[in-house]
């Protein structure tokens, strides 16, 4: 019965053949029921497939064929080891490309095609009509990769390095600064995650001044000077009787580079810490010269307005007025020399409408605050106060 049924050209002989053997089999429905659930029943005309059982209790209906086994058609070799699910088809022509196995415990779903040369892990499943194109492969993950640019405080460009993600640069050597002393980079280099132009950073030198009073009295504080900023020197304190300070001077005997007197001085060195020692350079003091001219008006009640014309080397003038020309009851005031040509000052406290007589004499200083005067005052000058 197998044979008839597995032969796909029946004449209607076997046709005929094969409706007996079906009587048979319904002859033979109550053995079947033995092994057969009651109440389940097998369609007429289904047959049950080679190598299928029917569940215990299932009966195939009458009229149903079985459809014969699936042959591998001619032409088509499945490779050792590759199982084909039943009842699926192998088209022909296909053949399964060597080299290309399928993993113990993985199935190929019907109709999914594996390329060849493709392998499927083992545990991994291809989905259904899920093909993968020849010629197509997954890229490997890229790293970023970051550009590192280290430069001097002018801009030059003193290395370039590409950097891998999280990755360190190496700084190279910075380069010597005059009166700067290298105080590190502009950033961090130890774990790169982006572009960096990282700059040298510099701290500029400081370095003092020391104040030598060479041959006078007192003492003065050092002065702290930081490099590239211009810096006023210290006012004179040191003493000496009958001299002024002519300036300064980096040698004691004044064969140095000399500086005067509160001078904005500048980058006097480039060593960070170094002292550099100012000597004090002294001049003997010599009197100033005679007052030529003085005007004196009344310009306000009980006022007297001065103005003289400086001489040089004066620090100041002493204004000596009396209401008589002996100059017996005689009242004296000072006034630091003004700025430009001439020196004005008011004298108040003067009785109206009386005569006041009126003169003048330069003075210079010595470093002690002590005056030196010009050898004569001036000519007398009247004045009639309002």
């Amino acid at each position: 019965m197998q044979k008839l049924l597995e032969n796909k050209a029946l004449t209607v002989k076997d046709q005929i053949l094969l409706q007996e053997a079906v009587d048979e089999l319904d002859a033979g429905i109550g053995e079947l029921e033995e092994i057969s659930e009651p109440g389940t029943e097998t369609e007429p005309g289904t047959e049950t497939e080679p190598g299928t059982e029917t569940e215990p209790g299932t009966e195939t209906e009458p009229g149903t064929e079985t459809e014969p086994e699936t042959e591998t058609e001619p032409g088509t070799e499945t490779e050792p080891g590759t199982e084909t699910e039943p009842g699926t088809e192998t088209e022909p022509g296909t053949e399964t490309e060597p080299g290309t196995e399928t993993e113990p415990g993985t199935e190929t779903e019907p109709g999914t095609e594996t390329e060849p040369g493709t392998e499927t892990e083992p545990g991994m499943e291809t989905e259904p009509g899920t093909e993968t194109e020849p010629g197509t492969e997954t890229e490997p993950a890229t790293e970023a990769v970051y550009q590192v640019v280290f430069q001097s405080y002018d801009g030059k460009v003193l290395s370039r390095q590409a950097v891998s993600n999280h990755g360190a640069a190496k700084a190279p050597n910075a380069p010597s600064r005059g009166g700067y002393t290298f105080n590190g980079w502009s950033s961090s280099y130890g774990n790169v995650t982006q572009n960096l132009v990282i700059t040298a950073r510099y701290k500029a030198n400081t370095y003092l001044i020391s104040f030598q009073k060479n041959g006078g009295k007192g003492s003065m504080g050092r002065q702290t000077v930081t490099y590239d900023k211009s810096t006023k020197l210290k006012a004179n304190r040191f003493k000496k009787s009958g001299y002024v300070l002519k300036g300064w001077n980096t040698k004691k005997n004044g064969k140095g580079k000399s500086y005067a007197n509160q001078k904005t001085v500048k980058n006097l060195t480039s060593i960070n810490g170094k002292t550099i020692n100012l000597y004090a350079q002294w001049k003997k003091v010599s009197k100033p010269d005679i007052v030529k001219k003085v005007s004196a008006a009344s310009k306000k009640a009980k006022t007297c307005t001065l103005t003289i014309t400086n001489v040089k080397k004066a620090d100041g003038y002493q204004i000596r007025y009396a209401s008589d020309k002996a100059f017996k009851k005689t009242k004296t005031v000072y006034v630091s020399e003004g700025k430009g040509k001439k020196t004005s000052t008011v004298i108040k406290g003067l009785k109206r409408k009386k005569t006041y007589y009126v003169k003048v004499r330069a003075y210079i200083k010595d470093s002690a605050g002590k005056r030196y005067y010009s050898k004569n005052y001036s000519s007398v000058k009247s004045v009639k106060i309002r």
